[in-house]
């Protein structure tokens, strides 16, 4: 039985693998940070704009990575979130704006950290 559903799994992935790839026309246009930042304590939220010229369709922004650190001495974690949103690519300037959100805090949220968040743009044309 056991032989059977690996066979089957086998199948399945050969068929979903063989469909043509469509991303031939993304341009990775750069990996980027924010650079570390400091906060007081709970949550942050950064406004980024990036040129990545004209001649895109649309852009997405992925986080590639993220680094979360209080300043001072150990803490009992309740929460540590990043996170990019409201990714807005203007045709006509060639910019990318985004919004950067992070959460990094213990039971009182009265605790400074540093942060910085790394992504990479990628331009559909």
């Amino acid at each position: 039985m056991r032989k059977l559903a690996a066979a089957a799994c086998s199948l399945a992935f050969a068929a979903a693998t063989a469909a043509p790839i469509t991303a031939k026309a993304d341009t990775v246009v750069g990996t980027f940070s924010t650079g570390t930042l400091l906060d007081d304590g709970g949550c942050a939220t950064a406004s980024l704009n990036r040129g990545i010229g004209t001649g895109f369709v649309s852009a997405n922004v992925q986080m590639s990575g993220y680094d979360l650190q209080y300043t001072d001495s150990d803490h009992h974690m309740t929460r540590a979130r990043a996170q990019i949103s409201n990714v807005f690519y203007n045709q006509a300037t060639g910019n990318v704006s985004f919004t950067v959100n992070t959460c990094f805090h213990d039971v009182n949220l009265d605790d400074d950290y540093r942060w910085s968040v790394q992504f990479t743009i990628v331009g559909n044309r």
